[in-house]
C-alpha cells in the first residue's frame, strides 16, 4: 500500500472491527469510482482476527491507502484516529457495509468542493438491509434546518457528511463521551458555526443494524445529552428539553405498541380464514 500523501482533496475513513466481508463491500464501492483519484483511504481496524489486515494489504481500493490495525475504545475512537492520520482538506466516514450508489460520486464531490469550498456539506442516504431492500425512509432532509435538526426532525447520516478537516478539528473531532450520539453531538457544533451546503440527491445506501439502532430509548437520551453540551443549555432549557426528551421516547413506544396491536390482529385475522 501507498501511504497517505499530503495535499489529497477528500480522506475517506472506513472503520471496522472482525467484519472482513463488510469491509470488503465498502472498499469495492470505493474502488469502482471514476473519480480522479484525488483522494485517499485510510481504514482503521480494531486488531481484528478475521484476515481484514491482509485482505486489505494485497486489496487496497485506492492507490494511496493506509491501514492501522490496533485496539480501540470503539467506532467514533476510531473515527478519530482516522480523522487524525487524515490529509484530505475535506474527510468523510464510509463505515464498513455502507456504500456509494453511483460511481460518479467521487467526481460530482470534487466538482462541489472545489467550486463552493464548504465548511461542511451532507445529502441523502437510503437504508437497506444486506440484500440491499429499503427498511425504511430517506434519511436526510434538506435544505438543513437548525431547528428541525435539534428537535429530532431532521437526521442527518453522517456517511453523507463532507468536513473541513479543519473545522473537524477545531470542533475537537467526535466526544466519545456521547457514545453513539457523538455524531449528532459534532454536527450540532457544526451547524452553530456555520450553515452546511446540502444536496437533495441519494448518494449512500447505509446498512440498518448500525450500533444506534440497537436501543432506540437510550439513544434518545444520549442525543438529549449531547443537545445540552452542544448548546451549553440553561437550567431551564436543559429541563424543558428533558420534557422534550421524554414526549420522544413516549411517542416511540406508542408506535411499537400499535406495530405490535397490528401485529396480532393480522394474525388474528388470517388464523380466522384457514380456520373457517
Amino acid at each position: 500500500m501507498t501511504p497517505v500523501a499530503d495535499g489529497k482533496l477528500i480522506s475517506i475513513i472506513t472503520v471496522c472491527y472482525e467484519d472482513r466481508a463488510n469491509v470488503e463491500k465498502t472498499c469495492a464501492s470505493i474502488a469502482a469510482q471514476t473519480a480522479s483519484r484525488n483522494v485517499e483511504h485510510i481504514l482503521v481496524d480494531g486488531s481484528s482476527s478475521d484476515g481484514t489486515q491482509a485482505w486489505y494489504a494485497e486489496n487496497p481500493p485506492l492507490a494511496t491507502s493506509t491501514l492501522i490495525s490496533e485496539p480501540d475504545r470503539g467506532i467514533f475512537h476510531a473515527m478519530n484516529k482516522g480523522a487524525d492520520l487524515a490529509q484530505g482538506r475535506y474527510l468523510c466516514f464510509l463505515n464498513a457495509g455502507d456504500v456509494w450508489g453511483d460511481p460518479q460520486y467521487l467526481t460530482r464531490l470534487e466538482d462541489t468542493l472545489n467550486e463552493h469550498k464548504p465548511r461542511w456539506f451532507y445529502s441523502r442516504a437510503r437504508v437497506v438491509n444486506a440484500d440491499g431492500q429499503d427498511v425504511r425512509g430517506v434519511v436526510g432532509v434538506v435544505p438543513y434546518s437548525r431547528t428541525r435538526h435539534l428537535l429530532g426532525f431532521a437526521t442527518i447520516c453522517h456517511q453523507t457528511v463532507v468536513m473541513n478537516r479543519e473545522l473537524f478539528r477545531t470542533l475537537s473531532g467526535f466526544n466519545e463521551s456521547f457514545s453513539y450520539a457523538a455524531d449528532y453531538h459534532l454536527l450540532l457544533k457544526a451547524g452553530a458555526l456555520s450553515e452546511p451546503l446540502t444536496s437533495s440527491s441519494i448518494d449512500v445506501l447505509y446498512a440498518a443494524g448500525g450500533v444506534s439502532d440497537v436501543d432506540v430509548y437510550k439513544q434518545l437520551w444520549r442525543r438529549h445529552a449531547a443537545r445540552v453540551d452542544a448548546m451549553a443549555m440553561s437550567d431551564v432549557f436543559k429541563q424543558l428539553d428533558r420534557l422534550w426528551t421524554y414526549g420522544q421516547v413516549s411517542i416511540v413506544r406508542a408506535r411499537k405498541l400499535c406495530k405490535r396491536l397490528l401485529r396480532k390482529v393480522g394474525v388474528s385475522k388470517f388464523l380466522g380464514k384457514v380456520v373457517s
